[in-house]
């Protein structure tokens, strides 16, 4: 199992959206979240730690990228 602890910083058009989850549901990861502030119509920032399937890691990444989610 890989594990890796990650920054996320979410635009303000994208805190209300439910990326964790499809992280979760979509990848299969585990997450647990470190650190959090998220402030609607503002940024987010978010410390989360992220486990599963390394390829699933890969994919959820680039889905974050798409996202634009930095």
């Amino acid at each position: 199992m890989y594990s890796n602890k990650i920054v996320l910083h979410f635009p303000s058009n994208l805190v209300d959206k439910s990326i964790i989850y499809k992280l979760s549901k979509d990848y299969d990861l585990e997450f647990n979240i470190l650190k959090a502030f998220v402030n609607p119509k503002e940024e987010g920032l978010m410390v989360l730690e992220l486990k599963g399937d390394r390829k699933e890691y890969n994919k959820a990444v680039k889905y974050l990228k798409k996202e634009k989610v930095k």
